[in-house]
C-alpha cells in the first residue's frame, strides 16, 4: 500500500486524468454524464463516479437547485470540507487533481479540478459556461488566480482493519 501523500497524489493524478476525458462536453445545469452534459459540480461528480469514488453519492453531488446565481456558498463550502481535506495555503499549495473553489460575483459558487502547471500557470479543467460552453482546460490566469475561495484535496478511502493488516 502507499503512503498517504502518494496515496493522495495518486488520487489527484486519477481526478485529473478522468476530468480531463470530459473536455469536450456541453455545459447542461444540473447533469454530469460525460460527453453529453454537465455543470461544474457535475463534473466533479461525475469524475468521482467514473472511478468509484464514494464522494459521487453524496448530498451534496445529489442534491437539485444547484444553478448560476442561486448557489448558497456556504453550504458548498460546508459541503466541500465534509467531503475533502481542505489545503491550507491557497493555490499555492495546490496539486493537480485537486479540487478548487471559485468565487463568482464575491459567492463561492463554481467548482474546478487543477491541472497542474504549465508555461508557469497553473491550470484546470471546468465547465466553462461562456463560448464555447463546454468542459476546457484553461490557464488560471490573473482572472481565476484571483477568484480562488479555497483547495480541497480527495481523502484517502478508509481502510478496513484486514486491508490494514489488523486480523
Amino acid at each position: 500500500m502507499n503512503s498517504g501523500a502518494a496515496f493522495g497524489a495518486d488520487r489527484g493524478a486519477m481526478a485529473l486524468a478522468e476530468a480531463r476525458r470530459w473536455i469536450g462536453t456541453p455545459v447542461k445545469w444540473e447533469q454530469s454524464l460525460k460527453g453529453q452534459g454537465c455543470d461544474c459540480r457535475g463534473l466533479v461528480a461525475g469524475v468521482a463516479r467514473a472511478l468509484g469514488w464514494e464522494e459521487a453519492g453524496s448530498l451534496e453531488a445529489r442534491i437539485a437547485g444547484y444553478a448560476r446565481g442561486r448557489i448558497d456558498g456556504a453550504a458548498l463550502k460546508a459541503g466541500l470540507d465534509r467531503l475533502f481535506d481542505p489545503v491550507e495555503g491557497g493555490l499555492a499549495q495546490a496539486r493537480a487533481g485537486d479540487v478548487v473553489g471559485l468565487r463568482i460575483n464575491d459567492n463561492l459558487q463554481h467548482l474546478a479540478i487543477h491541472a497542474g502547471v504549465a508555461g508557469g500557470y497553473p491550470r484546470m479543467v471546468h465547465a466553462f459556461l461562456s463560448e464555447p460552453a463546454q468542459v476546457v482546460e484553461v490557464p488560471m490566469v490573473g482572472y481565476w488566480q484571483r477568484r480562488v475561495a479555497g483547495i480541497w484535496r480527495w481523502r484517502e478511502p478508509a481502510l478496513s482493519s484486514a486491508a490494514a493488516g489488523d486480523s
